[in-house]
């Protein structure tokens, strides 16, 4: 990666030139399912802007906030094509009653209404949708993305990784580049959150953690297309700006895999112990 695109340093422009390659990424990669009928592209639009407004409206009226059952799906199937399927994540999802997921998120979203700090409004919002059968931290913080976007971001393997790198993105702790190793815990997830805030308060403007995660979800999915193919970056968004030569110089891995190990684990307990 170029110096001047990492977290610690990018420039409000060279930021708003990544997000804007966003979408067309989005529709390059989204690929229509033979089993729900909704691609990548569809279930983004309905992640970025059809729950948000929604919830955004019933805060308005000062309803009470919470996600439908059939909302927590879709927002699965988002997470699950936006990264790694795996089918039986889906399945401990779906097998949470209306009523378990609406306890939840009305729990977790009533603090995050009265308190948006990482410590004593994020985790313990977080907590509150852990509970639920195959909800792990990073699921959860899908959820609680699409009620607060601009205070929380989804904690997407890409986007940690190029927040977290700061500046130097070629010689940081816990592995280099976008082969930095997750936990997936909360700990390491509200350190993310911080990251982000941080990104957000230097660079100013009518940034959030939505955009953040975006830029970091561009710039990772580009790195990965590069080591998967051998095309630049540019050539599989549709961009024309060149590739510095040492972008090249990464260790491989699989497109898109954002899958949380602590959602696996999640989804292995819950087999063993949660009915």
């Amino acid at each position: 990666m170029a110096l001047s695109l990492a977290a610690g340093v990018i420039s409000l422009n060279d930021f708003q030139e990544v997000l804007s390659r966003y979408d067309a990424l989005i529709q390059s990669v989204s690929k229509p399912s033979n089993k729900d009928g909704k691609g990548l592209q569809e279930l983004d639009t309905y992640r970025l802007v059809t729950v948000p407004t929604r919830l955004e409206k019933v805060r308005q009226e000062s309803g009470e906030l919470y996600l439908e059952k059939e909302e927590v799906e879709s927002l699965i199937r988002w997470k699950l094509k936006h990264g790694k399927f795996r089918p039986s994540l889906l399945q401990l999802v779906l097998s949470n009653s209306d009523s378990q997921i609406k306890a939840a998120t009305v729990s977790a979203f009533t603090l995050l209404l009265q308190d948006t700090s990482v410590q004593t409004g994020v985790l313990p919002a977080l907590n509150k949708l852990t509970v639920l059968k195959g909800i792990g931290p990073a699921s959860a913080s899908l959820l609680l993305s699409v009620a607060f976007p601009k205070n929380v971001p989804f904690f997407s393997d890409e986007a940690f990784r190029w927040v977290m790198t700061g500046v130097d993105f070629s010689n940081n702790a816990g592995g280099k580049g976008w082969d930095r190793n997750i936990k997936y815990d909360k700990k390491e997830y509200g350190e993310f959150i911080r990251r982000v805030r941080e990104v957000i308060q230097r660079l100013g403007g009518d940034i959030g953690a939505v955009d953040v995660e975006k830029v970091g979800w561009v710039l990772g999915k580009e790195k990965a297309m590069i080591q998967g193919d051998g095309v630049h970056a540019q050539e599989a968004s549709g961009a024309s700006r060149p590739v510095a030569k040492k972008e090249a110089k990464t260790v491989k891995r699989k497109i898109g895999d954002t899958t949380s190990v602590g959602d696996q684990c999640q989804t292995r307990r819950s087999k063993r112990s949660r009915k």
